[in-house]
């Protein structure tokens, strides 16, 4: 990971998706941003889980992780303050500092790939299309996710997706973690890591996006 320097270009709007890790409780959370007063806090939404009321006292120890223009960023922060009406929220220490993964450390390019996901927790499986690859990642989009299934989509989720990639016999089912998340009453895009790919795919990937690279020169 590299460092963002001054946390004071945190790249962070407001209503922004989190990934947040309570001192405590090991799960990953899925929260917002609701307010910020710069180099002093962040105002989050406290996460839903059981028993996070014994885990919000001031000084706790959190990390907190989000997703802009496809790098990861982090930063550790601690509880300053909470409040339970007229909704409940945590007050957060300000970053002195963000550090940075790049998610597109491969090249990606625009495909138009027929796939079927399936959710962890749910036995359908949804149509859709890939629309961007590479050997990291993918970017998937439907729209036939029903909205009451819309729950089962959190950032650092998993999914099964299957599809057809040219030169690899049949089709493969990846394993992926939900890394970006954009949903509207039409459609849901779902931008996601695979979790480990073998070699030959892998390599089928990287002939498939360089193939189309040299051809369209995108």
């Amino acid at each position: 990971m590299g460092e963002n320097g001054k946390a004071k270009n945190l790249l962070l709007g407001l209503g922004a998706d989190l990934l947040v890790r309570i001192q405590g409780i090991e799960a990953r959370l899925r929260s917002v941003l609701v307010g910020v007063k710069p180099d002093e806090y962040l105002i989050i939404e406290t996460p839903r889980t059981k028993g996070i009321e014994a885990r919000l006292g001031i000084g706790n120890r959190v990390t907190v992780i989000f997703i802009w223009a496809g790098t990861v960023h982090g930063f550790k922060s601690s509880i300053i303050g909470t409040i339970e009406k007229p909704a409940k929220v945590m007050f957060i220490t300000f970053p002195e500092k963000v550090e940075t993964h790049e998610l597109r450390q491969s090249q990606r390019i625009s495909c138009y790939l027929p796939a079927t996901m399936n959710l962890a927790g749910d036995d359908a499986a949804y149509d859709g299309v890939i629309l961007d690859i590479s050997r990291l990642g993918c970017n998937f989009t439907s729209l036939v996710i029903p909205r009451q299934k819309a729950n089962l989509l959190q950032l650092g989720g998993t999914v099964e997706l299957t599809f057809e990639v040219f030169g690899v016999e049949g089709k493969r089912t990846l394993t992926a973690e939900i890394m970006n998340l954009n949903l509207d009453d039409r459609t849901a895009s779902i931008g996601v890591r695979f979790d480990a790919v073998d070699d030959e795919l892998q390599r089928k990937i990287d002939s498939y996006v360089e193939c189309v690279t040299e051809h369209f020169k995108v």
